[in-house]
This record gives structure tokens, sequence and C-alpha cells, in this order.
């Protein structure tokens, strides 16, 4: 068993009384079917990174993060140039979550078939990319323009266009019908906020 607080670093659990900062350290191995994984994909742990560069895998970080500076001061025990040290390139968030953009697990066959979802040619090296083509723009449309709304604010343009008077935007499918009929799409998701606390996120469900 380990201290919690010493074993990642953090001071969350020190006022509770010693028998509940404890906890059990289970090694990666018991928890994950490592020769299951690594008959279809390439594995490596982090101790077994570090013993291949002549480090001691008990400097492996507790908390499970990146240690940039300590796990890159050796080079591999196979190398001939012992001053070649790994290199590291660091993929910054708004490299692959721009903003503007709201990333999906995927794309559902519904909205593919609504909007005539055109897949690339193969000459576009795509294999699982395509595109929507151009339609010619309403006036509900027009009036969301581009860009992600949030649920109360899209029924509000729709408020203020011109749709028949029996419409009942009160009732979310009629709304859900008429954004998907004027090319725009319902995402659900959650909003993510976070709270004072180590690792602890407090999730709110939203509609977009």
């Amino acid at each position: 068993m380990v201290n919690r607080g010493d074993a990642v670093g953090s001071d969350e659990w020190r006022e509770l009384p010693t028998e509940k900062q404890m906890a059990f350290r289970i090694p990666i191995s018991i928890m994950i079917d490592l020769p299951h994984l690594r008959a279809h994909h390439p594995v490596i742990t982090v101790s077994e990174y570090l013993r291949l560069h002549g480090l001691d895998p008990e400097g492996e970080s507790g908390s499970g993060s990146w240690q940039r500076e300590l796990y890159h001061t050796r080079p591999n025990i196979f190398e001939s140039n012992k001053t070649k040290t790994p290199s590291l390139f660091v993929i910054k968030n708004e490299w692959y979550d721009p903003s503007g953009s709201t990333r999906v697990n995927y794309i559902p066959q519904a909205m593919k078939e609504r909007g005539n979802w055109e897949r690339y040619s193969p000459s576009q090296n795509q294999e699982t990319g395509g595109y929507w083509p151009f339609v010619a723009p309403t006036d509900v449309s027009r009036r969301l323009a581009n860009g992600v709304w949030d649920w109360d604010t899209a029924k509000s343009v729709l408020l203020s266009s011109k749709l028949e008077p029996e419409v009942d935007l009160d009732d979310d499918k009629v709304v859900e019908d008429i954004l998907n009929a004027n090319g725009w799409e319902v995402l659900h998701s959650f909003f993510s906020g976070c709270v004072p606390r180590f690792l602890s996120f407090l999730h709110d469900y939203i509609q977009s």
C-alpha cells in the first residue's frame, strides 16, 4: 500500500485519518492484458522505457505525468551515439482542438444521409474523411451563420425567424427537425468545469 498524497504529489487527502490516506498500488500489467494488447499494437510501459534508457524504474512518476526532463536525459542503451538522447515533440492542445471547432466521437449515419455526405476520393488520401456538398442557405441558416450555438440561443433565433405561427418551439423534437431541415445538427455533449479537488470534474449535460 502507498500513501495517496505521497504517491501522486498532492495534499488532497492530508486532512483525512491515516488509514483513509492509504491506497493500493496496482501494477499496470495486472490492470491491462498486455500480451493481448501487444498482439495487435506496439506497446511499451513507462518502467520498460526507463530500463531501456538506463533509468531507474522506481523513478516513474506516481501521478502518471510524463517527466519531460528526467525521461529524456539518457540515450537508448542500444544507441552507439551516447550523446543522442530521446527527442520530444509536444502537440499543443489548440492544434487538434482549435478554437471554433467541436470534436465528436463519430458522425452518425443519419446525419450523413441528411446532409448527403460524400467521401473524399482515394487520391486525396483520406481513408475516413469526407465532406458535405454546398447547399443554398436558407433564412434560418443565414441567421445562425457559422459557429456553435447553445440550445437556447438557437431557439431564440428560430423565434425571430419567419416560421409558421403554429410551430411549437417548446417541443425539442420540433426544434431539432427545423434545424436539421436548415442544415444544422444538434450536438449532445457535456460541459466540464474543473473544481478545486485533485482530478475532480463537474459535468453538466448540455445541448447545442
